[in-house]
């Protein structure tokens, strides 16, 4: 949804993830409706593949403007049946991925004096039942923003961090391991 908002805006894309089937998916609605975009199959957990992307895309554009961190999936369960493994995936995906996306895109940031937007939750600002591993790498996200806020703002990088509510999508169609059911 972002991507096609941001498509109908005039501004030309570039989306990673590891479903290539639902990038294309996408990337032919982006196209058919006249818009510009480049599709990369990777995962927020691999650093090497997060900074080739960025790469492909400076080069190819001249540059990044904005770049919006938006990964993430749930791990669910009470506290007592939760593996500190589980807590660990929760924030490898969803807080040490997005500080992947962040180093990946930085250097094109900063010579764009462009922007940074970093999708966290509103349930990193309120704790609910069986969900302290989601909830928790979420308030992480938001407390890293409010951080390098400052710290980026000085090389002409602004940070935005997005918490939005419960909306549609297909978080609750991933399990505790991330795997789509």
């Amino acid at each position: 949804a972002a991507a096609r908002a941001f498509a109908a805006e005039g501004a030309r894309v570039a989306m990673l993830a590891r479903r290539l089937d639902r990038l294309e998916e996408v990337k032919k609605a982006i196209e058919a409706a006249g818009g510009g975009a480049m599709i990369f199959q990777c995962d927020v957990t691999d650093a090497e593949g997060l900074r080739d992307a960025a790469g492909a895309v400076a080069e190819a554009w001249g540059g990044i403007d904005v770049a919006l961190a938006n990964a993430g999936f749930g791990v669910a369960g009470q506290l007592e049946r939760r593996s500190l493994d589980d807590y660990r995936r929760q924030f490898e995906v969803n807080f040490f991925g997005l500080i992947n996306t962040i180093h990946a895109v930085l250097p094109h940031l900063k010579a764009s004096k462009g922007r940074l937007g970093m999708v966290a939750s509103i349930a990193g600002k309120f704790g609910t039942p069986s969900t302290s591993a989601y909830n928790s790498s979420k308030a992480a996200v938001i407390s890293l923003g409010e951080s390098i806020h400052h710290e980026l703002d000085e090389c002409g990088v602004s940070v935005t961090v997005i918490s939005p509510g419960f909306v549609e999508s297909e978080i609750r169609s991933v399990n505790n391991r991330g795997e789509y059911t």
